[in-house]
């Protein structure tokens, strides 16, 4: 059932999801609290559960509660109920337990012991408006996981509302180096130039990249010659990743720019107008 569980949360398959939550409460009962006191994993298991069993944050903490003597040590189980508490305005029991999940070892994943709490509280952070203390927490999760997404765009943002977004990109590239989520993240962020600027200096080792400066050209309206050293279908993936960052800017002038643009790619990219009208926030017809 936990492989079903993992399965259906990989999938975002809710039908499939809550049968096998459904399934695993009856397991869970028949069996006994006794039975399941040394059982691996219970801690990623009941919250796999109750995510199935809930889409409400509230009915799905008050679940996870039944839980809590038997699943308590488990940083799955803390570092959830500490997003669930967060969600439900709590956050002060949300760093709570995203503190305790740092004091931890063993976890099914490490993320789970320092990327994922430490952002937790990089959002509580926030939401405080401790903007410093936010690009902080940011960058002590980047020092796990220099790639992460959700770390690498908390970062840029709170620098850059901070005004230090330079400060930043020179000290993450001289202690962890330059990426493709951080140019990715750029994008996010709206820094057009910083983006392709770095996307370019990639490109000879991540051709990748190179579709990366294909975007940004085309919302910049430049000419892009570039040839791209990657098959068709790793070409179309590692576009659709750059448009996918551009979307989630929800910058509506950079879209409909680039929108504006996308003719001059579409020999190479077919299926992009496509992709353009599938999107409902893409003002393609502006």
């Amino acid at each position: 059932r936990y492989k079903i569980l993992e399965q259906a949360r990989f999938w975002n398959d809710r039908e499939a999801w809550r049968t096998a939550a459904d399934a695993t409460v009856r397991a869970f009962d028949a069996a006994g609290t006794a039975a399941l006191t040394d059982f691996p994993f219970l801690g990623d298991l009941t919250v796999l559960t109750a995510q199935g069993l809930h889409d409400d944050p509230r009915r799905e903490l008050a679940w996870l509660e039944r839980w809590r003597a038997l699943a308590g040590r488990s940083p799955e189980y803390r570092l959830r109920r500490g997003v669930l508490l967060e969600a439900s305005g709590r956050g002060d029991e949300a760093a709570s337990e995203f503190g305790a999940c740092l004091d931890l070892t063993s976890a099914h994943l490490a993320q789970n012991v320092t990327v994922r709490p430490l952002l937790g509280l990089c959002r509580l952070a926030a939401a405080a408006g401790d903007l410093a203390g936010a690009l902080g927490l940011a960058e002590r999760a980047l020092d796990h996981n220099a790639r992460d997404p959700e770390g690498l765009l908390a970062a840029v943002s709170f620098a850059g509302i901070g005004g230090v977004l330079p400060d930043f990109i020179a000290r993450h590239r001289q202690r962890r180096g330059e990426s493709l989520e951080l140019a990715q993240a750029l994008l996010v962020y709206g820094e057009i130039e910083t983006a392709r600027n770095m996307a370019c200096r990639l490109s000879a080792r991540w051709p990748a990249a190179s579709l990366g400066v294909l975007v940004c050209d085309l919302i910049g309206g430049r000419d892009s010659d570039l040839a791209v050293d990657l098959g068709r279908a790793e070409a179309d993936a590692a576009l659709e990743q750059w448009l996918t960052a551009l979307w989630r800017s929800r910058r509506t002038d950079l879209m409909r720019a680039f929108a504006e643009n996308a003719s001059t790619a579409t020999d190479a990219f077919p299926w992009l107008p496509a992709w353009l009208e599938s999107q409902t926030a893409a003002p393609t017809h502006a």
